[in-house]
């Protein structure tokens, strides 16, 4: 015989199970709990993500990373800082400024001292040219002389043997003592005239070695400013 449940006049049938358990869930106190609950874990899952971006978690409280130095080329008080701590900064970011106050008043002290070396080795190159035209100079005065020297050394021995033909026909008596005493007169005259200028030209000559030695002079003396400016 088959056994089933009958409803009988006057019973009011029961719902299904399953609509009965979704009525349940949508009442409010399940609902309003379980979205409390949902955005506590949203939450607390966003800071955990948050932890596990930005911070490193090891067993051993050690991590790998890459260690760059970084040094300016040249020493000096800060003055600004450009970065924050933990900033990204990539190849040629600005990260501080150094006061240039320093080193402006080493740029103006070197471009005086600069300037200074520049009027020395100009003045050091004048004077080395004015030597040079001083040697110059000096080499044409002393062949001036001593073609003047030789001049009058020619005129000299001429008047030298003026009176030494003189002298046989002053002892013939064949010329007077006067035209004897003439031709003695400009012989001793050519003489000391050959005298003065052997001097002269020996003078002018010395004056080349002198020259040279100040050209040379000079000369160091440029080169070495001219060390100076490099």
């Amino acid at each position: 015989m088959e056994d089933r449940k009958k409803t009988t006049a006057g019973e009011t049938p029961s719902p299904p199970k399953n609509n009965f358990q979704m009525a349940k869930l949508n009442s409010p106190r399940v609902i309003i709990p379980g979205a409390i609950g949902l955005a506590i874990l949203f939450f607390f899952g966003l800071a955990y993500l948050f932890a596990v971006l930005t911070h490193e978690k090891t067993d051993d409280a050690f991590i790998a990373g890459h260690i760059v130095s970084i040094a300016p080329r040249i020493s000096g008080q800060v003055s600004a800082v450009r970065v924050l701590d933990n900033q990204l900064v990539r190849s040629n970011d600005l990260l501080v400024e150094i006061d240039p106050a320093d080193y402006a008043v080493a740029l103006s002290q070197k471009q005086s001292t600069q300037q200074a070396q520049d009027s020395n080795f100009k003045a050091a190159t004048a004077e080395f040219n004015l030597m040079t035209v001083k040697v110059a100079t000096a080499e044409a005065d002393a062949r001036s002389s001593r073609a003047d020297a030789e001049a009058v050394a020619a005129t000299a021995a001429k008047a030298k043997a003026d009176f030494t033909r003189a002298q046989t026909l002053r002892t013939n008596e064949t010329i007077s003592a006067q035209e004897f005493d003439q031709a003695k007169a400009a012989a001793d005259l050519a003489a000391a005239n050959q005298n003065s200028a052997e001097q002269k030209a020996a003078s002018d000559e010395s004056k080349i070695a002198e020259a040279k030695a100040q050209m040379e002079a000079a000369k160091a003396e440029a080169g070495s400013v001219f060390a100076q400016l490099n």
